[in-house]
């Protein structure tokens, strides 16, 4: 019997210390009255953030504008505007992945709280969730600061109770970038804020050869803009105009209206005819967030300070890239590559030896450029022959031979990641030990300026958990 009533007395211990925990985490207890008064809390509940951005606000301190690049890549970035009912978003993201293509998508906030299932399968697809502010308001300019703050942190915070992550990026409707916009944004803590001026809509095409003419025309570096819902606004179309540049075909049916209600375009086949396009024409489709990167390294290219002298002062051991490497680091350590490899549920990418063409063609990949005098020697051996080639470098040598790395790429090859361990220990690892240093090698050579979707392990060391961490990091991408 005594056994028994210790056994009730532990059960109610239990249970009470959850019932209170779970009080504690979903409710707000008011003592201020005779009675205390229980409230249920808003998950979605931003005043602290709000408060704190209105003390932290700085009209000095502003968030960076991105935009459209000058380079001389073949690249494009997507953007997503707005949510569309479930079905067709989920078919986006599928056509994003059958395509091996990753967007960003700027959400409202009101509609990512109405239904955040979307943007979970936004964001299981390794895509970007970007702050498309809490509704569709257009000229946020004319709004104080305090509204601004607002809006931009409860968005935020909505976004990030759903993915867990706070959206570095914002983007407003129809709105022109002023210091009281950038300095609210950076209180509320979105890094980038992003300006765009290419946009589509299901109106903008009729068939396959505008959208192909359309995205011929396109400069490299464009931020290109879809939106999910409705059609364009006079600021959006009067934008697209105003950048119209003459290669474009002006058959390309940009201006909204100007097709017929029974040809009008499912959102979903606008954006497949646009995907299309883009591995047609072998444009590589990069994530906003690299825009920062890949423009400053086309800025150091274009003035031609991207010299032996300057690259190794600007990765001397001792000074910005020691800095860089721990903030590197740090951000590897924050991802949790378990649960990524857990949701991979053991899918593995296949392992590339040969390529088949109707060409006579060879491929060249290299490893090591700790011998300069080698690496000259082979560089002058390919330029004689007109031929390029892919070299892998390591974590080390991206930190010690940066100038050896920017040598390969003014002679027009590629780098590919060569990881981290490079001899037979690798096999020894369990895949999420593989994923770090592969991200954790792609990751420095983005800070680069350099994009790659190419790992070669040392030696060809290679096994299904080597493939299982590929998957992963292709999927995260």
């Amino acid at each position: 019997m005594k056994k028994k009533y210790i056994s009730i007395l532990i059960g109610a211990l239990i249970l009470s210390t959850f019932i209170g925990v779970y009080i504690y985490k979903n409710y707000n207890i008011d003592t201020n009255g005779v009675i205390p008064n229980i409230v249920k809390k808003n998950r979605y509940d931003a005043s602290k953030e709000i408060s704190d951005a209105l003390k932290n606000f700085d009209i000095t301190k502003k968030s960076e504008v991105i935009t459209n690049i000058d380079t001389k890549s073949n690249i494009i970035s997507l953007s997503f505007e707005g949510i569309n009912n479930k079905e067709t978003m989920q078919q986006i993201v599928d056509l994003l992945d059958k395509y091996n293509v990753k967007a960003t998508f700027f959400i409202h906030g009101i509609k990512a709280a109405e239904d955040s299932s979307i943007v979970e399968s936004i964001k299981e697809g390794g895509h970007d969730i970007g702050s498309g502010t809490l509704s569709e308001i257009n000229n946020m300019e004319n709004l104080p600061k305090e509204d601004l703050i607002s809006d931009f942190s409860t968005t935020n915070k909505i976004l990030k109770t759903i993915t867990y992550t706070t959206p570095e990026l914002l983007k407003c409707n129809s709105t022109i970038y002023n210091d009281n916009i950038l300095a609210s944004a950076f209180a509320a803590g979105n890094k980038y804020v992003v300006n765009t001026d290419h946009y589509l809509s299901y109106q903008s095409f009729k068939n396959y050869e505008q959208a192909y003419g359309y995205i011929k025309g396109l400069l490299n570096g464009t931020i290109l803009s879809i939106k999910l819902d409705g059609v364009l606004n006079d600021f959006e179309y009067n934008k697209e105009i105003l950048e119209e540049k003459p290669a474009i075909d002006k058959e390309a049916g940009i201006k909204e209206n100007s097709v017929d209600k029974e040809e009008e375009r499912n959102i979903t086949e606008i954006v497949e005819w646009v995907l299309k396009a883009i591995k047609e024409q072998e444009k590589l489709a990069v994530k906003i967030k690299e825009f920062p990167s890949i423009k400053k390294y086309n800025e150091l290219l274009n003035n031609n300070k991207l010299n032996d002298t300057t690259i190794g002062n600007m990765n001397d051991n001792n000074s910005i890239n020691n800095d860089n490497y721990e903030d590197n680091k740090n951000n590897v350590d924050e991802i949790n590559f378990k649960e990524l490899i857990d949701k991979n549920n053991g899918m593995i990418s296949p392992i590339v030896s040969r390529f088949y063409t109707t060409q006579e063609a060879l491929s060249y990949t290299f490893r090591g450029v700790s011998n300069e005098m080698v690496l000259d020697k082979v560089l002058a051996s390919l330029d004689k022959y007109n031929a390029k080639g892919t070299f892998f470098v390591t974590k080390n040598e991206i930190i010690n031979y940066p100038d050896r790395i920017e040598k390969i790429l003014r002679h027009g090859h590629e780098i590919g990641n060569g990881g981290i361990t490079v001899n037979s220990n690798l096999l020894d690892k369990n895949s999420e030990e593989i994923c770090k240093e592969i991200y954790e090698v792609d990751k420095l050579l983005k800070e680069r300026g350099i994009l790659t979707n190419s790992y070669m392990p040392g030696y060809g060391y290679s096994n299904s958990k080597v493939q299982e961490a590929i998957k992963v990091l292709k999927i995260m991408n």
